[in-house]
C-alpha cells in the first residue's frame, strides 16, 4: 500500500446542510495520512480500519501510506491531511523526535501517535509535545477503537484552533475598543465640560454629544462582528441575489446606482453573516467613492464566486495586501467593515481578495462558495487547514 487507499465505513451521510453528525466533512473523505515502516502492521491498521462501524467517524475515510519520515513530510507539504497516523520507530528518526518534527513543520494537523514502545513515559512525553493520543500497537486495538482516536483527534485539535481564532479576534477587539472609542469619548466629554462652562450652547453641545454617541454605538456593532463566529447550525440555503437586495435597501443613498449583472446563485452560508458581508462592502463602497457611487454585483467566470465592483478612486496597490487587518486605513478612518468580511469569508471556508475593477475603481472578490459545506462546520469548531 504506497498510494492512497479509499475506504467507506458504511454509507456516507448526505450531505444536507442540517448534516452535522461526527466530523461534519460533508461528502468530502476524511484524509488520513499513516506513517509505518513495517507492511504487516499497516495493512493491520487498514484492516482494523475497514472493519470500524460507520457510526464511529461519520464519513468516508481515505487513507495514504508511506514508510519513511522525509516521505510523509513531502506528502504533508504538498496534499491535505485531516489527521495523521504516526509510529515513532521509523527508520530515519525514533522516539518523540520523530513527533516533534511532524508538529514543528505542520502544527495545524492532529497526529495520532502509534507505536510498539511500551513505555508509559514515552506516552506521556508524546501528549505533552502536542499529540492529540498515543495507541500502543501490542495491545489489543480494535477498529472502533482506532476509528474514535481518530475522530477524538481532529475534534481536539479543532478546540484548540477555535480558542486561538477566538484569543485572536478578542485581541483585536480589545485593541480596537481602547483606541477607537478615545476619540468620541472625548468629543462628548468636551462639549460637555463646555457647556458647563457655558462656552457654547447647551442645544449645539448635546447635538455634538449625541453625534459621538451614534458613533460609539457604530462602532460597539462592528466590534461585536469583529468577534463573532460562525456556528454550524446557522448553515442554510441563502439566495444571494435577495441578499444583495436587501442589504443594499439598507445602506444605500437616492445616489448610489446597483448594478446586478447576472443571476445570483443561491449558496450554503450563515445567512446573517452573509448579509454582513454585503452591509459591509457596500458601506465601504459609498464611503469611499461617494454618495453617488454604481456598485456591480456579479458571478465570477468559475461560478463559484462573486464580486463586487464599484467606480470610485479605487486602492493603491501597495495598500491592498493589508487592506483586511484592522485598523487599515485606506482612508481618515480605520476600515473595520473589511475586517469584519475578511472574518465572515474566513469562518466559511471563501477567499477574498482585492484588485482594481475596470472603471478603475475597487472589485472585492469572493471565491471557494462551494467550500461551504466542508469549511463552514469545521471551521465552526475550529478545525484549520493544515
Amino acid at each position: 500500500m504506497s498510494g492512497g487507499t479509499n475506504r467507506g465505513p458504511g454509507d456516507s451521510p448526505a450531505p444536507d446542510v442540517d448534516q452535522d453528525e461526527a466530523l461534519g466533512f460533508g461528502d468530502r473523505p476524511l484524509q488520513v495520512l499513516l506513517v509505518e515502516d513495517n507492511p504487516a502492521d499497516a495493512n493491520l491498521i487498514e484492516t482494523h480500519l475497514d472493519r470500524a462501524p460507520g457510526g464511529e467517524l461519520g464519513t468516508d475515510l481515505s487513507l495514504t501510506h508511506v514508510e519513511r519520515l522525509t516521505a510523509a513530510l513531502e506528502r504533508l507539504e504538498s496534499e491535505r491531511f485531516d489527521v495523521v497516523l504516526l509510529d515513532l520507530g521509523l527508520p530515519e528518526s525514533t522516539g518523540i523526535e520523530t513527533l516533534e518534527r511532524v508538529l514543528e513543520d505542520f502544527p495545524g494537523v492532529p497526529v495520532v501517535v502509534l507505536t510498539g514502545l511500551q513505555n508509559r513515559e514515552v506516552a506521556v512525553e508524546a501528549i505533552r509535545a502536542g499529540a492529540q493520543d498515543y495507541l500502543n500497537k501490542n495491545e489489543h486495538i480494535e477498529g472502533p477503537m482506532l476509528a474514535r482516536a481518530i475522530r477524538y483527534a481532529v475534534e481536539r485539535k479543532a478546540r484548540e484552533k477555535q480558542l486561538e481564532l477566538r484569543t485572536e479576534r478578542l485581541g483585536e477587539f480589545a485593541e480596537l475598543i481602547s483606541h477607537e472609542l478615545r476619540n468620541p469619548l472625548s468629543i462628548a466629554t468636551g462639549y460637555i465640560q463646555l457647556a458647563r462652562d457655558g462656552a457654547t450652547e447647551p442645544g449645539a453641545a448635546l447635538e455634538e454629544v449625541d453625534d459621538a454617541l451614534d458613533r460609539i454605538d457604530t462602532l460597539v456593532d462592528k466590534l461585536h462582528q469583529l468577534t463573532s463566529l460562525s456556528t454550524a447550525e446557522g448553515v442554510a440555503p441563502v439566495d444571494l441575489d435577495t441578499t444583495v437586495r436587501e442589504s443594499w435597501a439598507s445602506v444605500s443613498t437616492a445616489e448610489a446606482t446597483l448594478k446586478l449583472s447576472d443571476t445570483l446563485p443561491t449558496v450554503a452560508a450563515n445567512p446573517d453573516r452573509i448579509r454582513s458581508l454585503f452591509d459591509q462592502l457596500f458601506r465601504n463602497a459609498i464611503e469611499h467613492a461617494g454618495d453617488d457611487v454604481t456598485v456591480e454585483v456579479g458571478s465570477l467566470p468559475s461560478d463559484d464566486g462573486f464580486f463586487l465592483a464599484d467606480d470610485g478612486p479605487g486602492i493603491p496597490p501597495e495598500e491592498r495586501g493589508d487592506l483586511f487587518e484592522h485598523g487599515s486605513t485606506g482612508g481618515a478612518d480605520p476600515r473595520f467593515g473589511l475586517t469584519i468580511v475578511r472574518n465572515v469569508a474566513e469562518d466559511h471556508g471563501w477567499e477574498v481578495r482585492a484588485l482594481e475593477s475596470a472603471s478603475g475603481g475597487a472589485r472585492f472578490e469572493i471565491a471557494g462558495l462551494s467550500n461551504t459545506l466542508t469549511e463552514l462546520r469545521r471551521n465552526a469548531a475550529g478545525i484549520g487547514r493544515n
